[in-house]
């Protein structure tokens, strides 16, 4: 009969020569982790990533210091939250020195978002009467709008496409009005939607 050194140099010798079977197993499994990426990944035309969503790529967090819309880094949305609407006011990006512009959907009409694809985006959002919240789902984010305060988020939307959301945070009665549709557009046709609302406002402005 094996003595007790004898019996544990045997289990040391079935461990080791389980070994390579644990490793290949855990090889798959990770593998099939991949596969998953690339396939939610071709659903969108995005890129694989994990967990991340391929529609959008965060970035780094917003800094304070206000850019030169001249030489913005990036393109800064303010998103207005208010009680049953969406505003926003397009105010810098990169190379562009139109100005500031705003945009409001006539009343009940759903408001829409322009972005532009491959260029980070900004959002510094306020509310104007009590708490709402800027939900995307494609996006995979939910963005708090908070009276007093200016939250900021900063991403990169990849995929061109209509993203629709809506507001998340019960807001009062019409809270169900609280919808939006986020467009995600080539830099080129982003650029002509602002100079479109530049030459309305001055159009409105001159009535």
């Amino acid at each position: 009969m094996p003595g007790r050194a004898s019996r544990a140099r045997l289990r040391t010798a079935a461990v080791l020569a389980a070994l390579p079977l644990l490793l290949t197993a855990c090889s798959a499994g990770a593998h099939g982790s991949g596969a998953g990426s690339v396939r939610d990944a071709a659903r969108t035309g995005g890129t694989p990533s994990g967990d991340t969503d391929p529609t959008t790529t965060t970035k780094r967090p917003a800094t304070t210091e206000a850019p030169d819309p001249a030489s913005a880094p990036v393109n800064v949305i303010e998103v207005v939250g208010s009680q049953w609407q969406w505003a926003f006011t397009y105010k810098e990006g990169p190379g562009r020195q139109i100005g500031a512009v705003h945009d409001a959907a006539a009343s009940g009409d759903v408001p829409t978002l322009y972005l532009p694809q491959g260029q980070p985006v900004r959002l510094e959002m306020k509310s104007t009467d009590v708490i709402h919240s800027l939900y995307i789902p494609a996006f995979l984010v939910k963005l708090d709008l908070v009276p007093g305060r200016t939250n900021k988020f900063e991403f990169t939307p990849n995929v061109v496409g209509d993203y629709d959301g809506h507001c998340a945070e019960l807001c009062g009665a019409g809270h169900h009005e609280m919808r939006v549709v986020t467009k995600v557009v080539t830099p080129e046709e982003y650029r002509r939607h602002l100079t479109q609302l530049k030459a309305q406002a001055r159009t409105e402005a001159a009535a």
